[in-house]
């Protein structure tokens, strides 16, 4: 009998390292126990069996014969079975191929002994040697199985040869249905063995990658984590049920601010305004749930005025694989601090203007009192000086209008610019506008193309559309070049009335029709032409038209000129503050 390694370097070939031995069965454990070894030893596992099966034939042959009890053969076995046994229960025996080879080696020649005792040639105790035969197969696998059935046949071959036994059919028979039966339960016990290492291995090989994926997404919540509790914004991840998944510590700090102070209580999120409470369906989240996108939305968190944040809340739908909502994420930037320096900048420019207007307006007046004396002949002024005084009255002019525009722009910032509404014709309105241009139209080589229709009266501030209409008629021949076209339509509709100008001067870029409307912005084309201005008109006129009610839209071709459209209803707007 040949076994050519271990047990664990079969295991090692066949199987993942960190499967586990065979245990110990029950009375084989108990007995394990009671002699304090250990019990995760191989060898003894499978002696215990084997162990058993020799002590109930020991038992059952001293019961029915005391001869053949006490015969040399006999004993021989059974001395040599208690010694294998002893020998596998021992600590000192090595869990290796050489023990399981001792061990196995003496249950065969056990199973000799005990087989061909005096009166028991040819019994059914031969067939022991399955214990010894299953080991050697579960262990070695098919060079254990060659080793089984080679045992065997010495087994049943040898006390035959040596006791001179006839070569006749009973000896064939003999010889060779026991090693067959061998082999067979063997090699199926080999193809077990082989298919359960390979499950094993499946298995480890499927609990090493999951514990790899686990690793890996383990370690990418920490660096999630980790980058959203950095960050200075605000991050909500919720569900297509609005139950929220996943938030950040800004976040939380934000939720707190907000948090309704009773049960049926509302949360504390503000339009804009800082009055209108949000109602929920209006929420950036809900809004996504429902597959809205909502970008740069101005809100406000905070119960009282002191605590409250600026938020700018933009969030969207998350879709699951089949196109479905499955969630939303709300990502909100605190610019409070933003806000503040700009409102105290608009502070700052409302100030300043106030403060400047007043000097200015008296230095016009000034100067308007030295042109009437001037003019009056009270008194002569030199030709330069004169000419001096109209160019400090012309430059005090514009800074006083610039000085207007700043106070406009900034008493719309701060929800205070006032309109005094009177009933007016926009007709009416135009064409003093266009009556005050048409000069400066033909000293510029521009020519003027005015069509005002009829329209009723509206609520209006005349001095404020006026404000809007000259800065509509001054930028289209501003920036319209000699031999251009400058087109003025007004129309009544229905529920409106509109104006139309229309130009065919430099026109402007898409990106710069974008942000036209923001404050101090002048578009590429006109800095490029040197073209004076600072960016407020029309600001002003949106805030007007606004105020209004009303809308202004603007649609340009670098180029090739651009149109701006004024509606305005004739519904009577909502008072501005």
């Amino acid at each position: 009998m040949t076994v050519g390694s271990t047990h664990d370097d079969v295991r090692a070939r066949s199987a993942p390292q960190t499967a586990s031995a065979p245990r110990l069965s029950g009375l084989a454990a108990r007995l394990d126990t009671a002699v304090g070894v250990d019990r995760r030893r191989t060898t003894a596992a499978y002696q215990s069996g084997f162990a058993v099966a020799v002590v109930v034939v020991a038992a059952l042959v001293f019961a029915f014969d005391r001869d053949l009890f006490v015969s040399g053969t006999f004993v021989a076995g059974l001395v040599l079975a208690a010694v294998a046994s002893a020998s596998a229960f021992s600590p000192w025996l090595p869990d290796t191929t050489l023990g399981l080879a001792l061990v196995a080696g003496a249950d065969f020649v056990v199973v000799a002994l005990l087989s061909f005792a005096p009166g028991l040639q040819y019994s059914v105790l031969e067939v022991l040697v399955l214990f010894p035969s299953l080991w050697l197969a579960f262990e070695r696998l098919w060079p254990g199985v060659a080793a089984a059935v080679l045992s065997t046949l010495a087994v049943v071959v040898v006390p035959d040869v040596v006791d001179g036994a006839a070569l006749d059919l009973s000896f064939w028979l003999h010889t060779f249905v026991l090693p067959f039966i061998v082999g067979a339960v063997a090699g199926v016990a080999a193809l077990l063995t082989e298919y359960r290492y390979r499950q094993e291995d499946l298995l480890e090989q499927e609990r090493a990658r999951l514990t790899e994926t686990l690793r890996s997404s383990q370690t990418t919540s920490l660096l999630l984590e980790t980058v959203l509790n950095t960050i200075d914004t605000g991050v909500l991840v919720v569900d297509a049920e609005g139950g929220v998944l996943i938030t950040n510590r800004r976040q939380q700090e934000l939720m707190e601010l907000a948090r309704p102070q009773t049960p049926d209580g509302s949360w504390a999120v503000y339009d804009s305004d800082r009055t209108t409470l949000v109602p929920p369906e209006q929420m950036p989240s809900a809004l996504a749930r429902e597959g809205e996108m909502v970008t740069a939305a101005f809100l406000w968190f905070g119960h009282e005025r002191s605590t409250q944040r600026a938020l700018l809340a933009t969030s969207q739908a998350i879709f699951d694989g089949a196109g479905e909502v499955w969630g939303a994420v709300v990502a909100n930037t605190d610019i409070t601090d933003l806000v503040s320096a700009m409102q105290v900048k608009d502070d700052f420019v409302s100030t300043v203007s106030h403060e400047l207007r007043t000097p200015l307006t008296s230095i016009i007046g000034y100067l308007e009192l030295i042109e009437e004396g001037h003019d009056d002949g009270e008194y002569d002024l030199p030709d330069e000086v004169h000419g001096q005084i109209e160019v400090v009255a012309r430059n005090a002019s514009r800074l006083l209008a610039l000085v207007s525009d700043l106070l406009t722009t900034a008493q719309h910032a701060s929800g205070t610019l006032a309109l005094r509404m009177t009933a007016g014709r926009l007709d009416e309105i135009t064409q003093q506008s266009v009556d005050g241009v048409a000069d400066r139209a033909r000293a510029r080589g521009v020519a003027l193309r005015v069509d005002v229709r009829p329209t009723p009266e509206q609520l209006l501030d005349r001095a404020r559309i006026t404000q809007v209409l000259d800065n509509l008629f001054s930028n289209a021949l501003k920036y319209t070049p000699r031999g251009g076209t400058v087109e003025i339509d007004v129309t009544a509709h229905s529920d409106h009335t509109s104006l139309r100008v229309r130009d065919t001067g430099i026109g402007m870029s898409e990106s710069d029709v974008r942000s036209l409307f923001a404050k101090f912005f002048r578009a590429e084309s006109a800095r490029r032409a040197a073209i004076p201005g600072v960016g407020l008109g029309l600001v002003i006129c949106k805030a007007i038209v606004e105020g209004h009610g009303g809308t202004i839209v603007v649609d340009s071709t670098l180029g090739r000129g651009s149109t701006f459209e004024v509606r305005l209803p004739l519904a009577a707007p909502p008072q501005a503050g």
